[in-house]
């Protein structure tokens, strides 16, 4: 029984440390092959609106320092 158990443990091992890991995108004869981006005017009307919408975006509030108060008035950031 013992050798049986340290038998299965050793073909177990070899077995899983045999497979190849296949991460996402690779191995499969190479069937996930990343394409090139086309700049259809499609695409380049959405960039176009994007730039423009943040530009349509107010400016960041000044940062709030809670601490503000407590500091002496020559130690401010």
């Amino acid at each position: 029984m013992k050798r049986f158990v340290i038998a299965t443990t050793i073909v177990g091992t070899l077995v899983s440390g045999a497979s190849p890991a296949l991460a996402q995108g690779m191995g499969h004869g190479g069937r996930h092959k990343q394409t090139q981006k086309n700049d259809t005017p499609a695409t380049k009307a959405n960039d176009k609106d994007y730039k423009a919408a943040l530009g349509r975006l107010p400016t960041p509030p000044q940062k709030y320092d809670p601490w503000g108060t407590m500091r002496p008035a020559n130690d401010k950031p």
